[in-house]
């Protein structure tokens, strides 16, 4: 069953850094992410839309560099496919 996160598209895409947004914007977007998955009712149980959350906020806390935002950018992808979860 498909879950729609609406409105976060955009949050979703400067996360991914699809245009070369700077470090800071990534952190602040992937911090964005976070809240609306944390809108959810998935977020509250054990599974990926709750993996997905929390892997977000560890970016925004942790990461330092590009590839660091990268690195946690392709755990919460992959975690968004396994979820259904279509950012729109």
């Amino acid at each position: 069953m498909m879950i729609n996160l609406v409105g976060f598209e955009s949050a979703f895409s400067v996360f991914a850094n699809e245009t070369g947004e700077p470090l800071a914007a990534r952190i602040a977007a992937a911090k964005e992410l976070c809240q609306g998955l944390a809108t959810l009712p998935e977020s509250k149980a054990v599974g990926p839309v709750r993996t997905a959350m929390i892997k977000c906020e560890m970016a925004s806390r942790f990461s330092r560099t590009h590839a660091q935002a990268t690195d946690w950018f392709c755990d919460v992808s992959r975690l968004v496919y396994l979820a259904d979860l279509r950012i729109c």
